[in-house]
This record gives structure tokens, sequence and C-alpha cells, in this order.
């Protein structure tokens, strides 16, 4: 008898080919004309949605939302999530080449850690998660992983999604830990932070997409396809709140460019 499949494993995988099936707001861009690929300020906001314009919410089937908005941080504003057994993300689509464009930088603040084993499906909650989504490549696909492709382009006509790489603010986890999620051996999982010494207050990252995917992957990238902020509480049946400002994509010498 063939097992019903969670429904979690299966809502996630559709979010990342739900971004991937979107058509990306940028044309090519490349490191000799810029400094950097973008620089995410959170000072723009769409009137209707009251969200930054290029950024569209995803939220999981039958789960509570995860509530994304821009308030005010003193002198500028920032992305506050705010979860309570919910999940839901926060997503932009784009196309930018690894090899060109492979520092990504952001600062981020959570008003404390979730408790959980990250390493099983009923722990896997962060209370600030940021992703890195890769185009699909086919050939390298397992037959399970074609199999979940084949499935959401016939119900939902969504293109398939590549490896993912998470940074997250662990509770559980050691910071500089890297474990595989427990829904998908497509997305690897770098405990950026970890535990609740420094919440409260924002913590500055930087990390190298590009050595980071030869190290998780053991190959070259294909594009960088999107990035996903997620603060999510649904496994654990917990509440988080979290802050995101100044995601940064840029080249190793990055440091100037137009702010979005």
């Amino acid at each position: 008898m063939l097992s019903r499949p969670s429904q979690r494993p299966l809502s996630f995988f559709l979010f990342a080919a739900f971004l991937l099936s979107l058509t990306a707001p940028y044309g090519p861009v490349h490191a000799e004309e810029v400094k950097y690929f973008f620089h995410e300020t959170f000072s723009d906001t769409d009137p209707e949605t009251g969200l930054p314009g290029d950024w569209s919410t995803f939220d999981f089937p039958q789960k509570k939302v995860t509530s994304y908005k821009v308030v005010d941080d003193g002198e500028n504003g920032v992305l506050k999530a705010e979860s309570e057994h919910g999940a839901s993300a926060l997503y932009m689509k784009f196309g930018a080449d690894a090899g060109e464009f492979p520092v990504i930088s952001w600062k981020w603040k959570v008003e404390g850690v979730l408790s959980g084993d990250e390493r099983s499906k009923d722990g896997d909650d962060y209370a600030a998660r940021l992703y890195v989504i890769f185009e699909y490549e086919p050939e390298k696909a397992t037959s399970y992983d074609k199999l979940r492709q084949a499935l959401a382009k016939s119900l939902l006509s969504l293109e398939p999604t590549g490896n993912i790489i998470a940074y997250v603010w662990a509770g559980g986890l050691g910071k500089g830990e890297v474990i595989e999620s427990p829904f998908t051996a497509s997305m690897k999982v770098i405990a950026v932070e970890s535990g609740p010494g420094l919440a409260g207050g924002w913590v500055a990252e930087e990390r190298n997409v590009l050595e980071d995917y030869r190290s998780l992957f053991g190959e070259e990238p294909p594009p960088i396809a999107g990035i996903a902020v997620m603060t999510d509480t649904d496994n654990t049946n917990s509440r988080a709140v979290a802050y995101y400002d100044d995601i940064i994509l840029k080249p190793l010498d990055g440091g100037g460019g137009v702010e979005r």
C-alpha cells in the first residue's frame, strides 16, 4: 500500500516551485555594471499590501499565516514577521549568476528562539530563516524529485525548483552547524546564529553563497533563482517575532549601487 505523504513536505515544495514559476522582475545584471545585484532596505512599500513592492507572500495550504509588514525602526523601515502556530513566507523572484554575485548579507533580529529538535519534522521551525533558491537542473534530479516535480506541474502548472540553502537562527542547533532538511535532501540548513544570547538586538550576517553551495552540494551552482524569508512556528505550536533588513546580493568586492 502506498503511504500518504505528509502535507508539510509537499506544501514547502509547492512554495519553492511557485516562486520559480513567476516571471523574473529583472533582466540580466553583470558584476562589471553595478556593485551589487540588489539592496533591499524595506523603505518603499506597496500602498495596497503594505509590503515591499517586489516581494510577495506564499501561504501554505491549511496553515495559519505568518504576518509580514514593514514597520518603522528608528530612522528606517524594516520587515517585521510575527508567527503564532503558523507558517508562510515572503519571497522575491529574480535571476542572478552566483559566480558574479556570490555574497549575500543581511541584518536580522529575533525576540526569542524556538525549542525543538530541528533535525526532525516536528521541530522544523525557526524564529528567522533566509532562503537562497537555485534553478532546477533536471539531469541531476532523483526519481522521487522528478515525481514531485511532475505532480506540481500537473496539479498547479508550477515550474520545478532546484536546491535551496537555508540560513537560520536556530534554537537547538549549534552555531555553524549544518544539517539536511528533514523534509527534503535538496535543502541544506546552516545555523548562522543559535540560541537566545543575541536576541533583542540587530545582528549583521554575511555568507559566500558560491562557496556554501560548493561545500553543501559538492558541485558548481546553477543560477540563483530567488530568495525568501520565513518565520514559522507551525510544527512546534509556538510563537516567534523576527525582523529583517538590508538584504544585499553582491560581488566579492561589492559596495555601491542603487537601493531598492
